[in-house]
C-alpha cells in the first residue's frame, strides 16, 4: 500500500505537463526535477523514506499547501498513514465522507473542480495510501458500483497502472474504509 501513495507527484507532473494548470508559478525545469526524485524511488522504503512522503510533498508543490510538512519549512513531508491522521484531526480539512456513499463521491467532486485540494485515504499496517481527486467528471466505476470522482495515482511497483484522469476506483480495489477530505480554503 505504501508504495501507491507516492505517486501522486508523477501523475501531477504529468497532468501539468500536459497542459493542466493547479497553480500559477509551476515551471517544467521544476516538474522533471519531481519526476526525477520520484522515479529514483524504487527501494523499499519505510516511513522515513522520500519515496514514502511524496502525496506531501506534491499537495505543496500543486497548492501550495504545506500541512504535510513536518516540521514546516523543513523539506520533510508526512507518510501517507500520517496524511490520514492529520486531515481527520485537523481544522482545515473538512471531512466530506466515506467513499462508500454516493453523494461523498460527488461532493469530492464538485470541490475538486472549485479548484479545492481533495485527498481520498486510507490508512492500512505499515502503509497507507493517498489518491488526489482532480477536477473532472463523475464515472461509473464497475468495480465500486457507484459513479465515482476523476483521480490521479501512481503504484510505483506497477508501473504500468500509473494513471491520470481516471476514476478514483482505478486508486482503491473498493471503497470500504477510504475517506474523502477537502481543504477549506482560505484557512
Amino acid at each position: 500500500m505504501r508504495t501507491r501513495s507516492l505517486g501522486v507527484v508523477f501523475v501531477m507532473a504529468l497532468f501539468l505537463l500536459a497542459g493542466g494548470s493547479l497553480m500559477a508559478g509551476f515551471n517544467q525545469s521544476d516538474l522533471e526535477k519531481m519526476l526525477t526524485e520520484f522515479l529514483s524511488c524504487t527501494e523499499k522504503g519505510d516511513d522515513l523514506s522520500p519515496c514514502n512522503v511524496f502525496s506531501g510533498r506534491a499537495v505543496k508543490r500543486a497548492y501550495n499547501i504545506t500541512d504535510f510538512e513536518n516540521p514546516p519549512g523543513s523539506g520533510k513531508f508526512l507518510s501517507a498513514n500520517a496524511i490520514a491522521t492529520y486531515v481527520a484531526t485537523s481544522n482545515t480539512w473538512v471531512k466530506i465522507g466515506e467513499a462508500s456513499d454516493q453523494s461523498t463521491l460527488t461532493q469530492a467532486q464538485a470541490y475538486a473542480n472549485q479548484g479545492r485540494a481533495v485527498l481520498a485515504v486510507h490508512p492500512a499496517d505499515p502503509h497507507g495510501h493517498v489518491a488526489l481527486v482532480l477536477p473532472g467528471a463523475l464515472t461509473p466505476s464497475s468495480k465500486w458500483k457507484l459513479k465515482v470522482p476523476n483521480s490521479a495515482c501512481f503504484f510505483i511497483g506497477r508501473p504500468k497502472e500509473a494513471y491520470i484522469g481516471k476514476g478514483l476506483g482505478f486508486a482503491f480495489s473498493l471503497p470500504n474504509g477510504v475517506k474523502i477530505y477537502g481543504r477549506e480554503s482560505g484557512k
